[in-house]
């Protein structure tokens, strides 16, 4: 699945393209390995009972229809670069309104299942409705490898039609 992009967008993601590539040339790290994934929104769940009354899926991702309940789903990031540490998270997202925000979350645990450290981002209206949340400088130290992302999808609103998680894409380095 393609997320939608326009000249903006895709001016976005090859900054932050260059700010990595010379992040990592810069530290004279030149043998850094780096794997990108995108996930379509799809594959996100209801977080519980209540969300799964209101979580919907068309081609476009996940939303909330509830008028008047905010919904939270859970979005799965699988380990896939061994070795590797998940360093940032940008989540396509639908925000049409200027008074709510799509608010995520990524969380990293260990092997074991013990929490190591999480990082959050928020929507902003911007793109006529195209939005990103930027999860960046996620850092910690030892081990990680059980990955996942908690996304809150603000209820309907009157003016918008409908806040929902398009896909995601996962930045690991090693």
């Amino acid at each position: 699945m393609k997320a939608t992009s326009n000249p903006v967008t895709t001016l976005v993601y090859s900054m932050l393209g260059v700010m990595m590539f010379v992040g990592v040339v810069g530290s004279g790290t030149a043998h850094a390995e780096t794997k990108t994934s995108t996930y379509p929104g799809t594959m996100c769940q209801p977080y519980n009972p209540t969300a799964a009354t209101n979580v919907r899926y068309t081609t476009s991702g996940v939303y909330n229809s509830s008028t008047t309940q905010t919904s939270t789903v859970k979005c799965p990031i699988p380990y896939t670069l061994s070795g590797g540490k998940l360093s940032y998270v940008i989540v396509d997202v639908k925000d049409k309104s200027n008074s709510a925000t799509i608010s995520c979350t990524a969380y990293v645990r260990g092997l074991d299942g013990k929490y190591v450290t999480s990082k959050s981002g928020n929507s902003d209206q911007f793109f006529g409705g195209n939005s990103d949340v930027f999860i960046s400088g996620i850092s910690y130290s030892g081990g990680g490898g059980i990955y996942n992302l908690s996304c809150s999808l603000p209820k309907k609103l009157s003016d918008v039609t409908f806040f929902s998680v398009v896909s995601y894409s996962v930045y690991e380095t090693k």
